[in-house]
C-alpha cells in the first residue's frame, strides 16, 4: 500500500473554538483512521495569529509538518496537496472540523483510486441535497459501494468536506483558485470539473461518493459521539 499523507487547512482566530475542534478532529483520525500505509499530517495555516493550538497538536500528531501562508483556503490547499505529492500520488484532505465518529479503513479507497485510471476523487462524509450518480462497486475484491457523482449535478466537491485526491485530478483540471473566499474556490472547481465533463467526458477524472461514511462535522453531533476514547 502506498504511504498517505492527511493535509489540513485551518486559521485559528485567537479567542475562538476553532482549536478545540481541530484538536478534537484530528484525535479522531489518530485514533480511528486506519491505514496500510504510512499517514502522516501536513498542516496549512492560513496566517493565524496564534500558534498555542499547534503544539497541543504536535502532541497528538509528532509526525507533523506545519507550514503557513496567506491566500486563501485555495492557496492552503494547494501547497498542503503539493508537499503530499511529493511521496505519493493519493492524499487525504481531512477538514479542520470533520471527525470521526468509528473506525475507518481508507485502504479500500485508495485501492479504488489505483485500481480505476479514471477516478480523481473518492469523496467522504454526507452527501448534499439532491445529489445524483451512479451506483457502483468501490473495488474488486470488497464489498463497498460508491456513487459516481454526475458532473452536472453541481456543487458536488466541497473544498470543506473530506475527500481522498489522486493527483491526475489537478493535472486534468488545474489547481484550488487562490485568493478568495471557500465558497469561491469550491464554486470555481466544480465549475471547471463540469465544464470539462461537457467537453471531454471520457478523460475528465471521475469523483465518487463513498458509501457509507463516519465522517460528520463536528456542529452537527454531540462531542460525546466523537470522543475518540469511545470506541464503536
Amino acid at each position: 500500500m502506498i504511504p498517505i499523507s492527511i493535509v489540513v487547512t485551518t486559521y485559528v482566530p485567537p479567542d475562538t473554538t476553532r482549536a478545540d475542534a481541530l484538536l478534537m478532529a484530528a484525535e479522531s483520525w489518530r485514533s480511528r483512521l486506519c491505514s496500510e500505509g504510512f499517514i502522516d499530517l501536513i498542516v496549512e495555516g492560513d496566517g493565524s495569529p496564534d500558534d498555542a493550538w499547534l503544539r497541543k497538536l504536535e502532541d497528538v500528531w509528532p509526525e507533523l509538518r506545519y507550514e503557513t501562508g496567506r491566500g486563501g483556503v485555495g492557496a492552503s490547499l494547494n501547497r498542503g496537496l503539493a508537499k503530499a505529492f511529493e511521496r505519493s500520488p493519493i492524499a487525504l484532505y481531512a477538514v479542520d472540523d470533520w471527525a470521526l465518529t468509528e473506525d475507518f479503513n481508507i485502504s479500500p479507497w485508495v485501492q479504488m483510486l489505483e485500481e480505476n485510471t479514471q477516478i480523481g476523487c473518492v469523496r467522504l462524509g454526507p452527501p448534499h441535497p439532491g445529489i445524483t450518480g451512479t451506483v457502483i462497486a468501490a473495488s474488486s475484491n470488497w464489498q463497498g459501494w460508491a456513487l459516481r457523482l454526475d458532473p452536472a449535478a453541481g456543487g458536488i466537491i466541497a473544498a470543506q468536506r473530506p475527500a481522498l485526491w489522486h493527483r491526475r485530478f489537478f493535472d486534468r483540471i488545474g489547481p484550488w483558485k487562490e485568493n478568495c473566499s471557500a465558497l469561491e474556490c469550491e464554486a470555481d472547481m466544480n465549475s471547471r470539473w463540469a465544464v470539462d465533463a461537457q467537453r471531454e467526458l471520457l478523460h475528465t477524472p471521475e469523483i465518487v461518493l463513498a458509501l457509507p461514511h463516519p465522517w460528520y462535522h463536528i456542529d452537527t453531533v454531540s462531542l460525546s459521539a466523537i470522543n475518540p476514547g469511545e470506541r464503536s
